[in-house]
């Protein structure tokens, strides 16, 4: 395939006289030379098909520690008006039932 120059080739060709299992391999490989010499000749990009999208770089350290933090606060907050949200709903509910508790439901 003209892949190696000739000392590489050389060394190659050495090597597989001594080496049955490299051999072997060889032998399996025989075949899929004309098969490569056409994928060196393939198009690179297909006509019509869509080029992949960019992927983005990472973000930098700064950046993403500013990120979670925020992400963090705005966690705490979600979770603090939560609190008083379920805090809300005991007073609006609790408040009646504890008043009919309290009078005895006597009016």
């Amino acid at each position: 395939m003209g892949i190696l120059d000739d000392a590489q080739a050389s060394a190659f060709e050495a090597h597989l006289a001594g080496c049955a299992r490299c051999s072997a391999h060889l032998d399996e490989f025989a075949g899929m030379e004309p098969m490569l010499a056409m994928l060196a000749e393939a198009p690179t990009a297909v006509p019509g098909a869509r080029p992949l999208p960019r992927v983005p770089e990472p973000p930098a350290p700064k950046v993403l520690g500013g990120l979670m933090d925020e992400v963090a606060h705005r966690r705490h907050r979600r979770t603090k008006r939560s609190r008083y949200l379920v805090a809300a709903a005991a007073l609006i509910i609790g408040g009646p039932v504890a008043a009919v508790a309290v009078t005895g439901g006597d009016e």
